[in-house]
């Protein structure tokens, strides 16, 4: 003869129950905003989190000098192929606002970067490495007969800091800096 359960003991184990489950949806929910941790696209995962940039931009042929002043939130798309960052940059006229769009091909065995700015109808497309803790953007264009390559790097030096450098060259042998700083985290991913 089987005995009943006494209630208390249930309401225990409803208890259980329901204070494991916001742990478990939070685990979850953890596990789908991050691609697998081996794949190459989560290589991309140092930049998800909110974060405060300061540099100064020097007085060159291709900038102009003024501080660099910004922030950054990035997070994974919903269904984890893309990492999306909403940027806010304080410029001399105001406010700008920039998206990025990053994301890793399989077939080409390449990164790829992408950039929108609300007042712009022109969307960069912008060659991206990333090795390790050092992320590369190059891009390049004819001017007045140069060929002017420029590249910009990202170095996340700890988890909650990523120093920043861009530059220019005219030959690919000497580079000019056009500006650098540094992002700090703001919060934690």
């Amino acid at each position: 003869m089987q005995r009943p359960i006494p209630a208390v003991l249930c309401f225990f184990a409803l208890c259980l129950v329901a204070m494991s489950l916001p742990a478990s949806v939070h685990l979850a929910r953890a596990r789908a905003q991050s691609p697998e941790s081996d794949s190459s696209l989560a290589k991309l995962t140092p930049f998800v989190g909110k974060w405060r940039a300061a540099g100064e931009m020097k007085d060159t042929a291709y900038s102009k000098a003024r501080p660099s002043v910004s922030e950054n939130t990035c997070d994974w798309s919903a269904n984890r192929g893309f990492l999306i960052c909403d940027q806010i940059i304080q410029s001399a006229s105001g406010p700008k606002n920039d998206l990025s769009i990053y994301t890793y091909n399989d077939k080409d065995h390449a990164f790829a970067f992408f950039g929108l700015s609300r007042n712009d109808s022109e969307p960069r497309a912008t060659k991206l490495t990333v090795e390790g803790d050092l992320w590369t953007y190059w891009d390049e264009e004819d001017d007045h007969g140069k060929h002017v390559r420029f590249r910009t790097t990202n170095r996340f030096t700890s988890p909650s800091t990523m120093v920043w450098r861009s530059e220019f060259s005219e030959d690919e042998v000497r580079w000019v800096l056009m500006g650098e700083g540094q992002d700090t985290r703001i919060n934690k991913p």
